[in-house]
């Protein structure tokens, strides 16, 4: 079935009560926080786990779903360092949405640094996945990655999932 949703880009000055109105009022199914953007709903890293079961009751309570926590990480730097910490604050995303009960995560493949090869960055980019979605598994959390930046051609993202070989890292269609 499908479920009419919306991000708070739209609504990023409002609070996670006002948000969870807003989709009722304007017959919405369910919300996906963008986390590392600013927005005031609170759906962040930093939230306790107090306030994640807050989050997740006053979902359950409006009885709007919380679809997917959207975040801005990506896996394509030319530094492997770089790509540990973005993996590293991927399973802390997955920590969250798993505690405020979102089914999903949003992340990006990037864009490829400049004088890389296109092959490889996807290669790291897999990998990157691959751990993510290692991590994920037991969690009931799917780690999606958006047909986005480097990674708008279904082949070539279709290749980087098949790379990862992990059932828990799937595609995200951007239409």
């Amino acid at each position: 079935m499908l479920k009419l949703s919306f991000m708070t880009f739209a609504t990023p000055d409002l609070d996670l009560t006002q948000v969870l109105t807003a989709a009722l009022r304007y017959g919405y199914d369910a919300v996906e926080p963008r986390a590392e953007a600013g927005h005031k709903h609170g759906v962040e890293l930093e939230t306790t786990k107090k306030q994640r079961k807050e989050i997740k009751a006053a979902f359950n309570d409006m009885g709007v779903a919380l679809c997917c926590i959207a975040t801005s990480r990506t896996y394509s730097m030319a530094e492997p360092e770089k790509r540990a910490e973005s993996v590293e604050l991927t399973k802390q995303y997955i920590d969250l949405a798993a505690d405020c009960g979102a089914p999903c995560i949003r992340v990006f493949g990037g864009g490829t640094p400049p004088g890389a090869n296109y092959a490889e960055v996807k290669k790291y980019v897999a990998e990157a996945l691959r751990e993510c979605g290692e991590y994920a598994k037991g969690s009931g959390v799917w780690v999606c990655m958006e047909t986005h930046d480097a990674y708008c051609n279904a082949n070539d993202l279709a290749e980087v999932i098949k790379m990862a070989d992990t059932p828990q890292a799937v595609i995200n269609w951007d239409i």
